[in-house]
């Protein structure tokens, strides 16, 4: 998706996504006839999880925007746009198998539950993912060099890790704001007595509740539910007769400064996050240089690639040949101080340049002479070319044979 244009794309499309999946969710809330549908909106703007997955690279704002899209038109009366609604569903899986398959059977609910004249089409929607999920998944097995890990970021184990992940107050990545979380529990509490004409949303709540203490994902789309039973529930505060109406305000405006507060905090640490402003430069300068391979720990494999620039690995290895031979070599290169083996595997993946930033320079090496450190520092085979913003990039000039240290 990023590979037209990446650093372009890299910095504006998650935001158009964003934007664009912010009136598909509000244009969904009006299909159902939510009557806190703005007030929801904008819980959402603000939530944790919605700003993380649309201010950041990450692996799953297309598919949140997808399965939004395939919602929004599986909901239309027009069969035509039901059955177009497969073509957003069946992209999910390729860009995050956790999401599809939740998306799957929440699909699956609102046909059994909502739209019970659409159930042949939720069925008809969860098979065609699964078998689009199998087909694609199943060729990366075939394909792949190594073990893949199809469920790539869990929450973590344990029931302290499941909540920590799932607050963003407690340290979750993208995690739910605990004042939303007690804003929801009032909507339950006022939703409560239409629970059974809501079933889609009270099994859906549990469905995703259940899975967030195994799985990261479940809490983006737990989110939505949450922003509009907040909103539900700050409305029953303001609406409900109250003993004590100064009790009433002063419980409101706490709750409110809360919900602000933990967005606030939120937007101001995922600003440290990377990529930094000083890596985004950095890959600019890279993607001005001549064309070709650069090394670097495959958790950047990545970055570079937005650069338009080949990496030795990265964390989607799926298609890499010879995956444990790059794992082995990688480390080697990292570690080692002979110039003999650093020269063999410099020839053998044609390396032309190497990146190291701060973000990993202090995980891998403890001193400035560490492993390839050595080899960079005295070697006149190899040159820095950049070093701004934390960042460094080396040129391996290929015409130079590297001279063996004294």
């Amino acid at each position: 998706v990023l590979s037209l244009s990446p650093l372009l794309l890299a910095r504006f499309l998650p935001f158009m996504l964003g934007l664009l999946s912010f009136i598909l969710f509000g244009l969904i809330l009006d299909s159902y006839d939510v009557r806190e549908r703005n007030l929801g909106l904008l819980l959402l703007a603000i939530s944790p999880p919605f700003i993380y997955i649309f201010s950041t690279i990450n692996s799953y704002f297309v598919a949140v925007f997808l399965s939004l899209l395939g919602v929004f038109l599986f909901s239309r009366k027009s069969r035509m746009l039901a059955m177009l609604s497969f073509l957003a569903f069946i992209l999910v899986p390729v860009f995050n198998l956790t999401i599809a398959l939740i998306c799957s059977v929440l699909v699956l609910f609102l046909g059994l539950f909502k739209l019970k004249e659409r159930k042949p089409y939720s069925l008809a929607v969860l098979i065609a993912m699964l078998l689009a999920s199998f087909a694609y998944y199943g060729y990366m097995f075939y394909i792949a060099d190594a073990p893949m890990n199809l469920f790539f970021e869990a929450s973590g184990s344990g029931f302290n890790s499941a909540l920590m992940m799932m607050f963003s107050e407690l340290g979750g990545k993208f995690g739910l704001a605990i004042f939303s979380v007690i804003l929801f529990m009032f909507g339950l509490v006022y939703s409560w007595d239409r629970k059974y004409r809501e079933l889609f949303v009270f099994f859906s709540i549990l469905f995703l509740s259940v899975l967030a203490f195994f799985r990261a994902e479940p809490i983006i789309i737990l989110n939505f539910f949450i922003c509009i039973f907040a909103a539900k529930g700050l409305s029953y505060l303001y609406t409900k007769e109250w003993e004590n109406a100064s009790l009433r305000q002063f419980t409101i405006i706490v709750l409110v400064c809360g919900l602000l507060f933990s967005s606030i905090s939120f937007v101001k640490e995922t600003a440290r996050q990377e990529p930094t402003e000083g890596m985004m430069q950095g890959l600019e300068f890279l993607s001005r240089l001549d064309h070709g391979t650069v090394f670097s720990v495959p958790e950047r494999g990545k970055l570079i690639n937005y650069a338009g620039m080949p990496n030795v690995m990265d964390t989607s290895y799926l298609f890499a040949p010879q995956l444990r031979q790059r794992w082995a070599d990688t480390q080697l290169l990292l570690n080692t101080r002979d110039l003999k083996v650093a020269s063999d595997i410099f020839d053998k993946y044609k390396i032309r340049y190497i990146w190291i930033d701060s973000g990993f320079r202090n995980k891998v090496w403890t001193y400035d002479e560490d492993g390839l450190l050595f080899i960079m520092k005295y070697n006149p085979g190899i040159e820095r070319v950049y070093n701004q913003g934390g960042v460094e990039i080396w040129e391996v000039y290929p015409t130079v044979k590297l001279k063996k240290l004294s």
